[in-house]
């Protein structure tokens, strides 16, 4: 019926734009006149390829079964529109799919040729993904390979992505086939994903990372509804390929399970393993054994090792990160987790607790998600050991707090889960934080508490509350924090309500005030001298040295900080802990 349908409206399309006069062409519809105008730099340029599977131009552009259809006036259309792709070097993105939809049998073998043939030489093209197609014939999927091959052999681009589409042999050598010998080729970046028919094809991947001499960034691995896991040739051959590779510095293994990820590991260790790769991130990686550990202890040239969601036990961290401790020379380990209902931390708390140190500068950075109030409420614990500085393995804590508060279910105060129990958290090391709340509710909760943890830990340089639901309270805590926190240096609250109310000027004003605070202050610390509450005071010093003045004396004058009430934006000084003074050095 849809066919039918198509047919009949192109007829009554042809017969108003006036089909009866011989030697008149019917007027485009608008969407493709605009289109065509904007690819020919005649309007707004287009900085994507148009996606042709839109309804107003499913006319021009049906599915694969129609297009013998397509014939006379709109066979015309449909060619000059491809041409007009073509020829348009815009493109910083070439996205198969919004060609066609990901059916490749919608273009005619030629018609790819038109449309691709512009890409072979374009200086502005940099990104190729190749995902989800489908195809009616071996030969079609064949001839559309071997034309990105082509434009791989001449053109601009640095990254390709193949996902969810299993190639032959054939194929992945028709896409190799532009790497061959080509020293000028400019690609960096190749993402695999579930991208090969078998083991033959494998030879094939192999090739292109070897053939590609400026690869930097190699991803393999399954796609989002599926694991990948490789027979034991093909593990064997990817690993060759990786030693013998020179130029990749990232490795990224998604989706990998089984005894494929631990084998790939293995070809950055030992003395015969890859020593060029700087960067490692393992995602949704299972059947890891000691590998990791091993490979951490090992090999002195990883820089940083990312972990995300990571099936290991409790036991299997907490040797990791004695490892981590003890022997790896990465700067950064950064691990995410994301917590549910049912969830708990032992695992990555056995991580952070054993890599601590009181010799060793942090390496580990550490982001977790809570997705469900009650596993937020079962870490709490954790959460304070992490923000008074318990835990001296973390420079960098994330937290995204994307649950709902239940009304009424907030019962305990954070202080009465975990008390700073006199902590001053003068030796924490933790330098970055990070937190995301989405809930308002959960800024009644949990925000003043986590602000509590933090008014003991001097050693915070950076907090990121970018994106976060943050209300006027809130606003009004967190300037009670900044009395006693002197040393904060940085406060991200872009994206938020802040932003855009003045708010975040007075933060920075508050911010630039502290750090000349931050300077007397030292001076008292420096000597461990201890001051209770005070309105105002007088300090001499005598017989302090000063050039050209061996007898001078200098005198410290002390007033109590304020903050000026401006309507309800600001608390009463009363609110905040006092004792913080001015110092006013004046030469006697």
């Amino acid at each position: 019926m849809g066919a039918v349908a198509s047919i009949i409206h192109h007829v009554v399309e042809l017969a108003t734009w006036g089909m009866n006069f011989v030697n008149e062409e019917p007027e485009l519809p608008s969407a493709v006149q605009d289109l065509i105008r904007r690819l020919e730099g005649k309007a707004k340029v287009l900085r994507w390829l148009p996606n042709l599977n839109r309804a107003e131009f499913r006319d021009f552009f049906p599915d694969g079964e129609l297009i013998s259809t397509i014939t006379g006036w709109r066979s015309q259309v449909r060619l000059r529109v491809l041409e007009a792709i073509g020829r348009c070097n815009k493109f910083h993105s070439l996205d198969v799919q919004d060609i066609c939809g990901g059916d490749i049998s919608r273009l005619t073998a030629s018609e790819w040729e038109v449309v691709l043939g512009g890409f072979r030489c374009g200086t502005v093209l940099r990104v190729i993904r190749v995902e989800g197609l489908t195809w009616t014939s071996i030969a079609e999927v064949e001839s559309f390979c071997l034309q990105v091959g082509r434009i791989l052999n001449t053109s601009s681009v640095t990254d390709l992505t193949i996902g969810s589409c299993r190639l032959s042999t054939r194929c992945l050598l028709n896409l190799a086939s532009g790497l061959h010998g080509n020293s000028q080729s400019m690609l960096k970046s190749l993402v695999l994903h579930n991208a090969w028919e078998d083991t033959s094809a494998v030879k094939q991947v192999a090739d292109m990372i070897n053939s590609a001499t400026r690869l930097e960034t190699l991803e393999i691995g399954g796609s989002w509804d599926r694991m990948y896991d490789m027979d034991e040739e093909a593990a064997r051959i990817l690993s060759q390929a990786l030693i013998q590779s020179s130029s990749v510095r990232k490795l990224v293994l998604n989706e990998v399970k089984g005894e494929t990820s631990a084998f790939l590991l293995n070809a950055l260790d030992g003395d015969d393993g890859n020593r060029a790769i700087e960067c490692l991130h393992l995602i949704s990686v299972s059947g890891l054994g000691d590998c990791l550990r091993e490979l951490l202890s090992s090999n002195p040239f990883l820089k940083e090792v990312k972990l995300s969601a990571i099936y290991m036990s409790p036991d299997r961290w907490r040797q990791l990160g004695q490892a981590i401790r003890e022997n790896a020379t990465a700067t950064t380990i950064c691990v995410t987790k994301s917590i549910r209902s049912g969830d708990n931390l032992e695992g990555v708390e056995q991580l952070v607790c054993a890599a601590s140190s009181n010799v060793k500068d942090p390496t580990v950075e550490l982001q977790i998600t809570f997705c469900d109030y009650d596993a937020l409420m079962s870490a709490l614990d954790f959460v304070g050991r992490v923000l008074r500085g318990e835990i001296k393995s973390l420079k960098h804590f994330i937290l995204f707090l994307k649950c709902s508060c239940p009304s009424g279910n907030y019962q305990r105060r954070m202080e009465n889960i975990i008390p700073m129990d006199g902590y001053s958290g003068e030796t924490t090391v933790l330098k970055r934080l990070k937190l995301f709340i989405q809930s308002k509710e959960l800024v009644k909760g949990v925000w003043k508490d986590l602000l509590w943890c933090l008014r003991g830990n001097t050693n915070l340089t950076h907090l990121d509350l970018s994106r976060s639901d943050l209300d006027r309270e809130a606003f009004r805590d967190l300037m009670g924090l900044l009395q006693v926190h002197l040393n904060l240096e940085e406060i991200d609250v872009s994206g938020t309500s802040w932003a855009r109310d003045g708010k975040a000027a007075q933060i920075q004003d508050t911010l630039k005030q502290n750090q000349k605070r931050a300077v007397y202050m030292s001076v008292f610390r420096e000597a461990n001298l201890t001051f209770g509450p005070a309105k105002a005071g007088r300090l001499f010093s005598c017989g302090f040295p000063r050039e050209g003045n061996t007898h001078g004396k200098l005198s410290f004058h002390f007033v109590q900080d304020y903050i000026t009430s401006k309507g309800d934006e600001y608390s009463s000084t009363q609110e905040f802990a006092s004792g913080e003074m001015g110092v006013i050095l004046e030469d006697r």
